[in-house]
């Protein structure tokens, strides 16, 4: 059986879940990211905010190395952002 078939309503559910609420929450999914079977990294996503002003934020780095050679690598995070001034 395909275990990313029972992953989908599961995110739905948790996407639904989050909106229903107005009050500040943190929350996210990690992936473990794999290639042929063996793992190579992750990838994270962690959601901030209320239902208006939902932030999200992904992050991940994979490496594949061949006979302990790095030969592909991908690293996504994102930019530091200047702190905002408040209200």
């Amino acid at each position: 059986m395909n275990s990313s078939a029972g992953a989908l309503p599961l995110l739905f559910a948790c996407g639904l879940a989050m909106a229903q609420s107005d009050e500040p929450d943190a929350g996210g999914w990690a992936f473990a990211a794999t290639l042929d079977g063996r793992p190579i990294g992750t990838h994270r996503f962690i959601v901030r905010g209320t239902p208006s002003s939902r932030e999200v934020e992904s992050r991940a780095l994979l490496r594949v190395s061949v006979l302990g050679i790095l030969v592909y690598r991908y690293a996504v995070a994102p930019p530091a952002l200047p702190e905002k001034d408040p209200p």
